[in-house]
């Protein structure tokens, strides 16, 4: 199933703004998106294979997830997200990654995931194995970074937490294995 959207101005007060279910080779890009749960949504449902989709310069805006929520199976594998500005205007998380998938790879390019100072919120969580973080300015969330799974690459990121109790990098105790850290201020 390979699906593009493109250039798009969606505000939905209910549901994902973009919700894509087992994807392949699919595109999504330069979308400025208002929605109450994630608004991208990808689901690696079932069986399917998620792999190979690349999504570029959006701009989620919601209010109780996340702006992007990946949900990967074992067959979910090389997805690309570039350059996403994601903002939660309404308390929830940035960006997350969930599941047994694998390879996926987060490249702000210097653009901004902002939360709210939310308690138990995160900028990116990810439980994947292999996954890579750049580039990325991630604020005002309990935890800018959550990483919980293994084989992870977090490098040139620039994370703060206001929050109390936050840090701007957690590892969490899920972790059997390694992660590599590096140049993140």
């Amino acid at each position: 199933n390979s699906i593009n959207i493109s250039t798009n101005f969606i505000n939905t007060s209910r549901y994902s703004g973009i919700y894509v279910d087992t994807g392949t080779s699919s595109t999504i890009e330069l979308n400025n998106i208002t929605a109450a749960n994630p608004a991208i949504y990808i689901l690696a449902g079932g069986n399917y294979t998620v792999q190979h989709n690349y999504l570029y310069a959006n701009t989620p805006s919601y209010s109780t997830t996340e702006g992007i929520l990946y949900e990967t199976t074992a067959t979910s594998s090389n997805n690309r997200f570039i350059n996403n500005t994601i903002n939660a205007s309404g308390g929830g998380h940035g960006f997350g990654i969930q599941g047994t998938g694998q390879n996926t790879s987060i490249d702000c390019q210097g653009t901004y995931i902002t939360g709210t100072n939310a308690s138990g919120r995160y900028g990116i969580y990810t439980d994947d194995f292999n996954t890579t973080v750049l580039n990325c300015n991630i604020s005002n969330f309990q935890y800018a970074i959550y990483a919980a799974g293994t084989n992870g690459f977090f490098s040139n990121n620039t994370l703060a937490s206001t929050f109390a109790t936050g840090s701007a990098l957690y590892i969490g105790f899920e972790i059997n294995g390694y992660n590599i850290f590096a140049n993140n201020t």
